[in-house]
């Protein structure tokens, strides 16, 4: 009963028991006054720890021991961070075959979470061998001399996909065992939603020219509908106060002996790219921005789907687009520090 009391009913209690009254004196005036019931048993067990330890404040309580020692907890982490893949039952298995204990596998997620040893999803990223790492460092190096002023003068571009995809997400839903196919509580799944293909570019005024593409983009389609116009393009992106540069990934369309031959013909600067590097190429963060900005939306078709697309595009601010070249130079940092390996962009 003690344990519930506050602390200004414990010092009223010590209070009327040095004032020489009885327990249950005080007991009455407890319940009468301060509309208070206490047993005589809380009483006395609030008046014990008052003269043993002069105070009526309790004891921090540890609760139950743990069943593994520090060496054992320690041990655990080692086996986490030897395998970060590894599932906790394997974790609690193969830790209670070489101890012969009996540890759980709640004890054993317990004491991960203690060393900030979390799960989480892991990150999808491109896979990079040692040779393109090294490519990556090598770029980063040579342009790491670059200001904002020579980025703002590049034009990115890139292909992306949007697609419908399946709603991979459980939604729960409060209803009663006979509502189960009321169509009102469904969750609508679509199998094979609309998709669009589109070529886009931007620099640090704003966005560019946005392409419906038909189909898949090969040499051909790219020249004819792509390249016709890039000089337009990057003129009017980076206007005539400084050259434009073009970005393109190394996909086999931009690769093309003609694609080649047309940007030189054009006078076309092309911004020398390390290959499998997405996270260097900042419209894919304009990519990700109108996905999720279209994701809610309702579309029936893939031209409903490319009309909402192309309004989002044209309405992102010069602003965004500013702060993403800005980002190139914390980008180079970054792949030179994690030696050539994928970036957190």
């Amino acid at each position: 009963m003690s344990r519930k009391l506050s602390d200004f009913h414990r010092n009223a209690i010590i209070v009327l028991k040095n004032s020489g009254k009885s327990w249950q004196e005080i007991q009455l005036e407890l319940s009468i006054k301060y509309q208070k019931v206490v047993t005589k048993r809380g009483m006395q067990y609030v008046w014990k720890k008052y003269l043993e330890t002069g105070s009526i404040v309790d004891k921090n309580r540890k609760g139950r021991p743990t069943a593994v020692s520090p060496r054992g907890q320690r041990t655990i982490k080692r086996m986490c961070t030897a395998n970060r893949y590894l599932p906790v039952s394997s974790i609690a298995v193969t830790y209670n075959s070489y101890t012969s204990e009996n540890v759980s596998h709640s004890t054993v997620q317990r004491i991960l979470k203690r060393y900030g040893l979390r799960s989480y999803k892991a990150v999808k990223k491109p896979f990079l061998n040692l040779s393109q790492r090294r490519k990556r460092v090598t770029w980063a190096n040579t342009f790491s001399t670059w200001n904002i002023k020579k980025w703002g003068a590049v034009v990115f571009s890139d292909e992306c996909v949007i697609q419908s995809l399946p709603s991979t997400r459980t939604l729960r839903v409060r209803r009663t065992s006979a509502e189960r196919n009321k169509p009102a509580l469904f969750q609508p799944v679509m199998r094979h939603g609309p998709k669009i293909h589109v070529w886009g570019c931007f620099s640090s005024n704003g966005v560019g020219i946005l392409k419906r593409i038909s189909g898949t983009m090969n040499a051909e389609q790219y020249q004819r509908n792509i390249l016709k116009d890039i000089n337009i393009i990057g003129e009017c992106l980076v206007f005539p106060e400084q050259k434009f540069v073009f970005q393109h990934d190394l996909a086999p369309p931009h690769r093309a002996q003609g694609t080649q031959d047309i940007l030189q013909m054009k006078n076309v600067d092309v911004l020398p790219w390390p290959g499998n590097s997405p996270d260097l190429n900042p419209i894919e963060n304009l990519w990700s921005i109108l996905k999720s900005k279209v994701k809610g939306m309702n579309y029936n078709s893939s031209d409903d789907l490319w009309k909402l697309f192309y309004n989002e595009w044209y309405q992102i601010s010069p602003k965004v687009c500013r702060s993403l070249i800005a980002s190139m130079p914390k980008r180079l940092e970054l792949v030179k520090k994690c030696k050539g390996h994928p970036t957190k962009y």
